[in-house]
């Protein structure tokens, strides 16, 4: 009877241990925010939960006050309340009050949808650009305001599957053209380690264009 009594509240004290440090791991969500800062702090504008990156785990505050983070930057704390940039993964187009985020708050496009690639990893203040994989033959359905590359949150970057004619080669301007009048000139810039797609080529070498800033030439 006492072991069992001794496992029982054993397992409770992991449980209960991992329940704490779950917590100290996660802030409120969105929605459960104001009201957590209600409770904690009586005024939720006083409330924040950020990043200790000195203990590497969330901490919850009401003495700091509201504070203003410019566009690309989030809350944390560093021994004191600072400010940091927004990760790779995410995006902050606009100011960030301390009592709203613990994070920047939009997550960048992954342009993984069928035909897309990455065609700009974005910064801390604008999403990722995609384009379509003119290499598997992908274009866009629609073509995008910049022409080259497009931007998700702003329009709509699917692409499909087109079929060149036969001895003719989708170029990184989306349009088939037959090898003999291959230039390698393009107004958009070709993918990075890119490979002639085989299917129809003829037996020979058809230069790509080499990106430099400002203009591509044939090499």
């Amino acid at each position: 009877m006492a072991c069992w009594y001794c496992l029982c509240v054993g397992f409770f004290r992991i449980t209960f241990s991992l329940f704490i440090q779950a917590y100290k791991l996660n802030c409120p969500s969105l929605p459960q925010w104001k009201v957590r800062g209600y409770g904690l702090c009586n005024i939720t504008l006083q409330y924040t939960c950020l990043l200790n990156t000195n203990e590497n785990e969330y901490n919850e505050h009401c003495g700091f006050g509201l504070n203003v983070a410019e566009p690309g930057y989030k809350f944390v704390i560093s021994g004191r309340l600072d400010s940091r940039r927004c990760g790779p993964d995410r995006f902050q187009p606009f100011s960030l009050l301390s009592n709203i985020s613990s994070r920047c708050v939009t997550h960048k496009s992954q342009c993984n949808g069928e035909g897309q690639v990455v065609y700009s990893n974005g910064t801390t203040t604008n999403d990722r650009a995609c384009r379509c994989n003119y290499i598997n033959n992908f274009v866009f359905i629609k073509k995008p305001k910049a022409g080259c590359n497009c931007e998700p949150t702003q329009e709509d970057c699917s692409c499909y599957h087109r079929v060149c004619p036969v001895d003719h080669f989708l170029t990184p301007d989306y349009q088939c053209v037959h090898f003999s009048n291959w230039t390698g000139v393009f107004q958009c810039p070709e993918i990075q380690n890119e490979k002639i797609p085989k299917n129809g080529a003829p037996d020979r070498n058809i230069c790509l264009a080499k990106s430099v800033p400002g203009i591509y030439k044939r090499i």
